[in-house]
């Protein structure tokens, strides 16, 4: 075999290969750091670490554009000097001169397919630290300077005069009482927490005099999250209208990572588990939630409405989240509408509440009517409900005197029900196992009773089945993409021994028109599996037009050479 003329075409094409893709790898991967520099994301010092951690990232993209590149130009300038023409003198035909670009390749989708599984979802999780980590820098100077900081989903507003950062000591892993000790200790002095709506209003705000924030990471699953724990607080809840003091509480905010849970920056391992283990995709977990939520919550509305109307006493006794107090509530009348109770007299009789605090009654209250709603914004794990009553008399039982305070409308504090509602945390809860809850008979009576619920199931067996469509699709799209490389290469050397007369930008010119063609179809097709109305096999389909379309010109351009 012609071991010369195969070392001689491999040294050559290595060359421009490795020198196309370094500048390919690098303009691309400076250019995928501007938006996390520009919002300010990472430092200028982590943009180099950022860049290194995201260019092998770039070689799906950038491999085969450069290894088209490469076969160009080697095989124009071996048809311009004649060496194609000596090699078929010579006795070896055109397919014996393409075998070292096919078994580079080879070598190349073999190598590209295995790295996308394996070794470019590792960087992804490093380029995601960095930005992480510089995060939380960020955020400790600009609370520093007395500048409010946005963090999280939730929109969660943070302000303070002051912000330290200390060291995390042994003790205070131990104190917190965290399966995962924190990373990071922020202690936050004069501190005012608010949370805004999607619209930007605020939803909730407190102050306190002083705040821990507490940096977690779990290196398994590559989350970070914020525990602050303000102590001293004033908070006041616009959805209740109501101030309140409490000692000490908690809240943990999630920071969103930019690559995670996306099946593009997931391995091979990771995929084949959530195919099996959905739950542990943030989606899926989120929709869980939100059924989770939506099933409490009627079991909630029903569970008042069945003691307001069954039994001797007809009285449904509700707790306070935060506190120890009761609330004992009669009506005549209550109605369903929608999430809410409408709860109403009759006669002289009128829907009291007794407020309980250790045992003892320290208020009454006697109305008109009362709106049970459910609480929305509650960060509490169970329901709540708000009830506003119309028309009301209060009384202190605790005053001497009993006398009555009327008012035309007043509000109460959040109340749940005493015990779970789903008898265990929901983050125990699988989505398997709430979905055929889902499917009882009690949930699925139409009208005003099960209609949430019916939809928010819907929404998740919609992103289960769209989860295991995208998990399909990405492998497939990796190994369309290796395969790329191997169809450029050739059809970059078919076309320069053919169009041999041609400028080499001419020539180059079809090969990247092609290679665009091929890699649009391809993410088409990736695209195309979000959509519900098609079936997997068809997206599939199209996701592989593309390299169809390449190996047919490839084809027909050789079979029209060899002719000749």
């Amino acid at each position: 075999m012609p071991w010369t003329i195969y070392r001689y075409i491999l040294r050559e094409m290595l060359k421009l290969l490795i020198l196309s893709s370094g500048v390919l790898v690098t303009v691309i991967s400076v250019a995928a750091a501007v938006r996390p520099l520009s919002e300010g994301l990472i430092g200028p010092l982590s943009l180099i670490k950022f860049v290194s951690y995201t260019a092998p990232t770039m070689l799906t993209f950038a491999l085969p554009f450069a290894g088209a590149f490469a076969a160009t130009l080697v095989f124009l300038r071996m048809a311009g000097d004649n060496e194609i023409t000596a090699c078929s003198a010579s006795g070896i035909s055109y397919a014996g001169i393409l075998l070292p670009v096919l078994a580079l390749g080879l070598v190349l989708t073999m190598g590209l397919f295995y790295a996308s599984n394996f070794v470019m979802p590792w960087f992804y999780r490093e380029a995601s630290r960095t930005v992480q980590t510089d995060l939380i820098t960020a955020l400790v100077a600009q609370l520093d300077k007395r500048q409010p900081y946005v963090l999280g989903r939730d929109k969660v507003v943070i302000y303070a005069d002051r912000a330290e950062q200390h060291e995390v000591t042994p003790e205070l892993a131990e104190k917190v009482g965290s399966d995962i000790p924190p990373s990071k200790l922020i202690v936050l002095q004069g501190v005012a927490v608010g949370e805004l709506d999607d619209e930007g209003r605020m939803r909730s705000d407190g102050t306190g005099r002083k705040a821990l924030l507490l940096v977690f990471n779990d290196p398994d699953s590559d989350t970070y999250w914020v525990r602050i724990q303000p102590e001293q607080a004033m908070y006041f809840d616009a959805a209740s209208g109501r101030l309140g003091y409490i000692e000490k509480y908690t809240r943990t905010i999630e920071i969103p990572s930019p690559f995670r849970d996306h099946v593009e920056f997931l391995d091979l391992r990771r995929l084949r588990q959530l195919r099996v283990e959905p739950d542990g995709f943030d989606e899926v977990r989120r929709q869980t939630r939100e059924l989770i939520d939506a099933m409490t919550q009627e079991r909630l509305l029903e569970a008042v409405i069945q003691g307001l109307r069954q039994g001797p006493q007809r009285v449904v006794a509700l707790k306070s989240p935060l506190t120890d107090e009761r609330f004992l509530i009669r009506a005549p009348h209550v109605r369903r509408m929608e999430n809410e109770l409408l709860l109403t007299g009759e006669g002289d009789r009128r829907v009291t509440i007794e407020q309980e605090s250790a045992g003892q009654v320290k208020r009454r209250y006697e109305a008109v009517q009362a709106v049970m709603r459910i609480n929305e914004d509650s960060q509490s794990e169970e329901p709540t409900l708000l009830v506003k009553l119309s028309e009301v008399r209060v009384w202190d039982v605790r005053s001497a005197d009993m006398a009555a305070e009327h008012a035309t409308y007043n509000t109460l504090p959040a109340m749940t029900w005493p015990t779970k509602m789903l008898g265990k945390p929901r983050d125990e809860i699988l989505s398997d196992e709430i979905l055929a809850e889902a499917q009882q008979p009690r949930y699925q009576q139409g009208g005003n009773r099960g209609r949430t619920v019916i939809a928010a199931a819907r929404r998740l067996k919609s992103t289960r089945d769209e989860l295991a469509k995208r998990i399909s699709a990405q492998l497939h799209s990796r190994a369309a993409s290796a395969v790329a490389c191997t169809l450029l290469l050739l059809l970059g050397a078919v076309l320069s021994m053919k169009m041999k007369q041609q400028m080499p930008l001419v020539v180059y010119f079809w090969s990247f028109m092609l290679a665009i063609v091929t890699l649009v179809i391809i993410y088409t097709g990736n695209n195309l599996v979000q959509s519900e109305d098609l079936p997997l096999a068809a997206c599939l389909g199209v996701l592989w037009l593309g390299n169809v379309l390449r190996a047919v010109v490839t084809g027909t351009v050789y079979c029209r050479l060899a002719r000749n």
